[in-house]
């Protein structure tokens, strides 16, 4: 009885947030989707991509991880940290689509940002996008979350169209 109450009591400490093997916290899906919304400060993984924002000076860091073949010999690791001088402020949030490979950063204020991994043969490169300049439309449940009036701005911002 003495073992189970100490493990008991520490899963309810631990509360409805999941952590897999890595010690990286999952979150909670959008119903019907494969997206994701990241609002704990913390280490968290989505697909092969690692974010960590941290609670103290609210910088960001984003890592992605590539496996080719062997892991020990065939792996790559690319990372951002704070993009554009990214700190996170009250109201901030990531949004992660497609298995993490593109990640939606808004730091609470008024700074949106949007990084995509792409894979080129055996490189993975992180492209940062900012405002007016996203070659996606910005998802309805990111535009949903911005506060006003930084939310009419990204309407009226348009996007870039690749072509």
């Amino acid at each position: 009885m003495k073992v189970i109450l100490p493990f008991f009591l520490g899963l309810l400490a631990a509360g409805c947030s999941s952590t897999n093997v890595d010690g990286a916290k999952q979150s909670a899906s959008v119903a019907g989707d494969e997206s994701q919304f990241i609002t704990e400060f913390g280490d968290q993984r989505v697909g092969d991509t690692f974010v960590s924002v941290n609670s103290a000076d609210g910088k960001l860091t984003i890592s992605h991880v590539t496996m080719k073949g062997d892991p020990a010999k065939h792996s790559t690791t690319t990372t951002s940290s704070s993009p554009g001088g990214w700190r996170a402020k009250e109201g901030w949030f990531l949004f992660a689509q497609d298995e993490g490979k593109k990640v939606w950063i808004y730091d609470g204020g008024e700074s949106l940002l949007l990084s995509m991994w792409k894979t080129n043969g055996v490189r993975t490169e992180n492209e940062m996008h900012g405002l007016g300049s996203f070659p996606v439309a910005v998802p309805e449940p990111v535009l949903n979350r911005l506060k006003e009036p930084f939310r009419s701005k990204v309407k009226s911002s348009g996007t870039k169209r690749q072509g």
